[in-house]
């Protein structure tokens, strides 16, 4: 499911099939301040209300998150009988975007609609993008850009054109990546890093706020500097 919103319109809503008359009830899967300013976004910029945070069981501490209850994230269908449960994954980059990976499956799981969620004030020249994918305001995601599942795009990021990108990556507010890049797996890019054109970005990858990389990079590699060098390389993730 795709959630946008132009001049007032809800522009785009896929994956559902059909339009269904079943009641829906949007949640967000995370209790942090990651997860409510997303919130606050959507409520902002498109007419979606979100109900609820979400949390599993096991970590639950708090009842509330603001101004929303926190709800089990295992018992949304007992709390919501008889509606359809949409839920956006606001898990960041927590064991190198293995927890988000975990959450998403988890959904699917349960039954849970996942939500990609593309924000208004973002420039989107692609349709390839993967099952909840998140892409936030002033973001540009250009022409003949691929992203896998489960990735996030943050505020002001610029993927050029041209570039394909695997599963869980995360990509920093101003990030910026050249063309014919072709990303792995389960990356992070730091606030203001830089990717030079036609690189190969390696699974795990992760790279420093600020960094200028020149050269491709190896699995599990740290980045950091300009230009960016190995700062440490993990064998285990």
């Amino acid at each position: 499911m795709d959630v946008m919103k132009k001049n007032d319109e809800l522009m785009m809503i896929e994956g559902m099939g059909q339009i269904e008359m079943q009641e829906c009830v949007n949640i967000i899967v995370g209790a942090n301040n990651y997860a409510n300013e997303l919130r606050r976004e959507i409520e902002m910029e498109t007419s979606m209300k979100i109900e609820a945070f979400a949390t599993y069981r096991d970590y639950k501490t708090i009842e509330w998150f603001e101004d929303l209850k926190v709800d089990v994230f295992e018992n949304l269908t007992s709390i919501y009988p008889q509606k359809k449960i949409n839920v956006i994954v606001a898990i960041g980059y927590s064991q190198k975007n293995k927890i988000r990976e975990k959450v998403f499956f988890d959904c699917k799981q349960y039954g849970y609609n996942i939500i990609r969620y593309i924000s208004p004030r973002a420039n989107v020249y692609t349709t390839r993008l993967g099952e909840g994918t998140i892409v936030r305001a002033g973001a540009h995601v250009g022409v003949n850009v691929i992203l896998g599942d489960g990735c996030i795009v943050n505020c002001a990021a610029v993927l050029t054109h041209d570039i394909k990108a695997g599963k869980f990556n995360f990509f920093g507010a101003r990030s910026c990546f050249g063309g014919g890049s072709d990303i792995g797996d389960y990356c992070f890019f730091g606030l203001n890093s830089t990717i030079k054109n036609r690189l190969h970005i390696a699974d795990f990858t992760l790279i420093g706020a600020g960094a200028n990389v020149i050269r491709d990079t190896e699995s599990n590699g740290t980045y950091v500097g300009n230009p960016a060098r190995v700062l440490e390389n993990h064998s285990e993730h």
